[in-house]
């Protein structure tokens, strides 16, 4: 077994609150469009990279019912800059609102962040 002992650097949780959730889980992976050029016999020779942008999902109790609406631009504070995508609007694309039996109210949700799009 590893023990670390020097943990100077290392972040645990996440880094700030985001408005009205008690945050379970905040997940930003980068992702794109993709077109491969093949040669002659099949092999690619060539790919092209483009609309490159980041995917958002997170998810936590909440106490109201989200007031935000499909198409958005919204805020995220625990959003940080990954893959080359530093800044653009944060756009909603999903929520889930799950109620269940001796759970608290929980919402999740889905945005993209497009570093083409101005954040208004």
């Amino acid at each position: 077994m590893t023990v670390l002992v020097n943990l100077d650097g290392f972040d645990m949780g996440l880094s700030a609150d985001e408005t009205g959730l008690n945050m379970e889980s905040f997940e930003q992976k980068t992702a794109k469009k993709e077109i491969e050029v093949p040669n002659r016999v099949g092999n690619t020779r060539g790919v092209a990279l483009y609309d490159i942008h980041l995917e958002v999902t997170w998810s936590g109790e909440t106490v109201a019912d989200p007031t935000d609406e499909i198409g958005d631009i919204i805020t995220l504070l625990n959003l940080v800059a990954l893959g080359g995508v530093e800044s653009g609007a944060v756009i909603l694309y999903e929520l889930t609102l799950t109620l269940g039996r001796e759970a608290m109210r929980k919402l999740s949700g889905m945005a993209k962040q497009f570093p083409g799009i101005p954040a208004v």
